[in-house]
């Protein structure tokens, strides 16, 4: 059994962070075009089905147009798709999902375990209903059917990793990495975390393709984006999981530290950061740059502008003062601080040559970040 898995689409986003009225709806179509390429992405890798993992749609919107371009997309495929409901799109009579799709599409509509089969795989799945569910994820799993070779669950649920353990709300279904190996799944398809993850327990691979397209300025949403080919070969033998790069323009975090450039002017410090800027430009980047460190003097204007001259150069472009100055010390303050900063200051008059006035300003400066805790 070869099929597709993707999740967490969110059709329809909101996308505030943008200003650009024309941009926003180009990056909605970005989204939209994830469901456009499906038949293209079934045709070139072979797949026998695909799989939907939930979040498909950013909000519960039932007379949204991208409901119809989503089954017109769906059809086209011509293969089975599954689909459960997730924590954005959860299932509800009169909801988006409570309306006829395509004779190739099962929209999963009870929180109990259903069964499809297709082939010789069992899908086993479950939507949500935006609440908890009694005995966790994995309560009542059905019996696999006479017959089937694979087992293949779909859930919008949220493995329990240390970073996130006890913040994650009941009705995104938690479980334990542990709990994998007595559930019976060859393959364990998961929508909800939205970076790619892999995990393989035994005979158990289960898989979190993350969002196709990078929804918001957030780590979990930087960087390349996939949906996965999954491969069922031998029940003895794990899956197969192939990551295939899908997104359309890429979100970028980055840190533009000027911690090097504290000694130098306004316009120097500003200069320094255009050039930076430059170097990471990309018509299809949607990039935020935080810039850091302690520096001697603010940077010129409003920080935000330092960037308009370059904003074309990006899809969107955001940047954040997160630097720190060092508040002035009067001459002849009777503080450790102002003892310290006046012998280096007579350092600085008293340095022979360039090396030795270079050491004395390094040292000032280290010594004053960690006099005011700036320092780890």
């Amino acid at each position: 059994m070869r099929f597709l898995h993707s999740a967490d689409i969110h059709l329809a986003p909101r996308l505030g962070y943008i200003e650009d009225a024309t941009r926003r709806a180009r990056r909605r179509e970005d989204f939209c075009r994830q469901v456009d390429r499906l038949r293209e992405l079934v045709r070139e890798h072979g797949a026998e089905a695909v799989v939907l993992a939930g979040d498909v749609f950013d909000r519960d919107l039932p007379g949204q147009p991208e409901a119809a371009r989503l089954a017109s997309a769906l059809a086209a495929c011509t293969v089975p798709v599954l689909i459960t409901p997730g924590t954005h799109d959860a299932w509800r009579p009169g909801g988006v999902w409570d309306r006829p799709w395509p004779s190739n599409v099962t929209v999963f509509r009870s929180d109990r375990w259903a069964t499809v089969v297709v082939g010789q795989t069992a899908f086993h799945g479950l939507a949500s209903l935006g609440r908890a569910r009694e005995g966790g994820l994995f309560a009542g799993l059905p019996e696999p059917p006479a017959g089937t070779r694979f087992e293949v669950g779909i859930a919008h649920a949220s493995m329990l990793w240390a970073d996130i353990t006890g913040k994650v709300d009941p009705k995104n279904l938690p479980f334990e990495e542990s709990e994998l190996d007595s559930c019976g799944f060859h393959y364990l398809a998961l929508g909800d975390h939205h970076r790619t993850k892999v995990v393989v327990r035994g005979m158990t691979t289960a898989a979190y393709p993350g969002s196709p397209e990078g929804l918001a300025f957030d780590p979990a949403e930087a960087g390349p984006r996939h949906v996965l080919l999954v491969e069922l070969v031998e029940p003895s033998a794990p899956a197969k999981v192939t990551r295939v790069p899908v997104n359309a323009r890429e979100v970028v975090l980055e840190e533009i530290a000027l911690d090097d450039l504290q000694h130098e002017s306004a316009g120097d410090l500003a200069e320094a950061v255009r050039r930076r800027l430059a170097a990471a430009a990309g018509p299809d980047r949607l990039a935020r740059f935080d810039l850091t460190g302690v520096i001697h003097h603010p940077l010129a204007g409003d920080p935000a502008a330092l960037g308009e001259a370059l904003a074309d150069q990006f899809f969107v472009l955001q940047l954040r003062d997160r630097t720190r100055t060092l508040p002035e010390t009067p001459p002849n303050s009777n503080t450790i601080r102002g003892a310290f900063e006046r012998r280096l200051r007579a350092r600085l008059e008293t340095a022979v040559d360039g090396r030795e006035r270079v050491l004395a300003e390094r040292a000032m400066a280290l010594g004053l970040q960690s006099l005011e805790g700036l320092l780890p």
